[in-house]
């Protein structure tokens, strides 16, 4: 076994992201290896929108040495000020009475502020806010056009191989077409540069 191996070598944090996506079967896998672990110098480290549940995702073995910390959403005034450092970060046209309106609507999640600061400076004035996260991405990938998403979809399929020269190669598109398409994207937030010229997705 992989992480018993390497366990034997050194002590090891394993980190699990967005555990309440994870499917019945991956599941089943981890609450396999979380049982182990005691036998192991492991730390697992998962975040998750949902509790984990004590009784189907942690086997008996491991409840004893479960810590489960509750992160709390963020109160009016620290959303406001996230939603106005927004604003400037990414030099949006929104006045502050919007920034006030956007962290109500927010719920106190950091990421919704985010998205929900950059969705009002594309729609009508006083719109009704989108009511989650998935409700503003459909809006976001509805205004693209079939290059745009194409673009988007092989650039989530090279994942960490993501170039622009691979994703040029890939998609056989002119140069001009493969860079208007880019330049919607990274504007729209859902794809970012990083200083080594590599592609990324945005975390949403």
């Amino acid at each position: 076994d992989l992480i018993e191996a390497v366990s034997l070598e050194r002590k090891l944090l394993l980190h699990i992201d967005d555990f309440h996506n994870c499917d019945a079967s991956s599941r089943r896998t981890f609450a396999v290896l979380f049982a182990r672990s005691p036998e192991a110098p492991v730390l697992w480290l998962t975040t998750s929108r949902v509790r984990l549940s004590t009784d189907g995702d942690l086997p008996t073995a491991s409840r004893e040495s479960f810590i489960e910390l509750l992160v709390s959403p963020l109160d009016e005034g620290s959303a406001t000020t996230l939603a106005s450092a927004t604003v400037v970060a990414n030099k949006l046209a929104l006045a502050n009475t919007e920034c006030g309106r956007i962290a109500r609507a927010s719920g106190g999640n950091p990421l919704f502020v985010r998205e929900l600061a950059l969705h009002a400076t594309t729609s009508a004035r006083d719109a009704e806010l989108p009511q989650s996260l998935t409700a503003v991405m459909d809006d976001r990938l509805a205004r693209l056009n079939a290059v745009q998403v194409r673009v988007l979809r092989l650039t989530a399929f090279l994942g960490a191989h993501a170039t622009v020269a691979r994703l040029r190669t890939v998609s056989k598109l002119e140069s001009d077409a493969l860079s208007q398409a880019m330049e919607v994207l990274e504007h729209e937030g859902m794809v970012r540069m990083t200083s080594t010229r590599a592609l990324r997705l945005h975390d949403c």
